[in-house]
């Protein structure tokens, strides 16, 4: 079985780049040395898992990406893929693009990883060991602010809420399972990821990830799922955020 992690990073990080108070790439933006940035913690990760091949989809300032790996991780066995809509689409025809370079390689078994996330080891390997599809979560308190949150519907549909408004969070009907989703996903089933990309229309396609993302699962099914709770997880939207997932680099 071939598994691949995809890790997609092609925005803007307009939020990151205030927070810190001038214009700064967020996945290589670093304090100290620029193997612990967000780009160098999961690439060692992914190292230290032994997963590999690895696709990293970029956009923003892409040959600087491009120079960071080459300076930092020779011969590794990483292929970039560029996202010329990272302007104008959202984070959907990102991870569409990993999923059809994943499908050119020959990838069995497809983890994904939002690009901005530090998560401690053991969790991590955690959900690469699990058996068939796996959905992460985490801990922390559900807020309209910052989560990203799922639910099971009753009749077993998954599905994902988040306000980029980031005011508040509204579900429509009752559940059975609620989580704050640790943005990590598993797919087992790659040829059905594959139809997913391959039915997404132009308007889904600029939106965001979590339409074939949810669709995938919806597809799937939740019954055999595993879900793997992180117990270290931060999402780095800001530049707090970051050096507060330095400890985590570091363990």
């Amino acid at each position: 079985m071939k598994q691949a992690l995809l890790i997609t990073s092609a925005g803007l990080s307009t939020r990151f780049s205030k927070s810190v108070g001038h214009d700064v790439l967020k996945i290589t933006y670093h304090e100290g040395e620029p193997k612990r940035s967000l780009l160098g913690f999961q690439l060692d990760m992914a190292s230290r898992l032994e997963l590999a091949p690895i696709i990293l989809v970029v956009g923003y300032r892409s040959s600087e990406v491009r120079a960071f790996v080459s300076a930092y991780y020779p011969g590794r066995d990483i292929t970039i893929v560029e996202n010329t809509r990272y302007r104008d689409w959202g984070t959907s025809y990102s991870f569409v693009l990993g999923v059809r370079k994943a499908q050119q390689m020959g990838v069995d078994d497809l983890v994904y990883m939002e690009g901005d996330l530090v998560i401690d080891r053991p969790s991590l390997q955690n959900l690469l060991s699990a058996p068939g599809n796996a959905i992460s979560s985490t801990g922390e308190l559900i807020t309209g602010a910052s989560s990203v949150a799922f639910y099971v519907a009753e009749d077993g549909l998954l599905h994902y809420i988040y306000d980029t408004q980031h005011r508040a969070l509204h579900i429509p009907e009752p559940f059975t399972i609620l989580g704050n989703s640790g943005q990590v996903w598993k797919f087992s089933d790659t040829g059905q990821l594959y139809e997913v990309a391959d039915s997404l229309d132009e308007t889904e396609l600029a939106g965001t990830n979590l339409i074939p993302i949810e669709r995938y699962f919806q597809q799937v099914g939740t019954k055999d799922i595993t879900w793997v709770q992180f117990a270290d997880w931060v999402n780095c939207n800001e530049v707090d955020d970051y050096r507060n997932a330095l400890a985590v680099m570091k363990e």
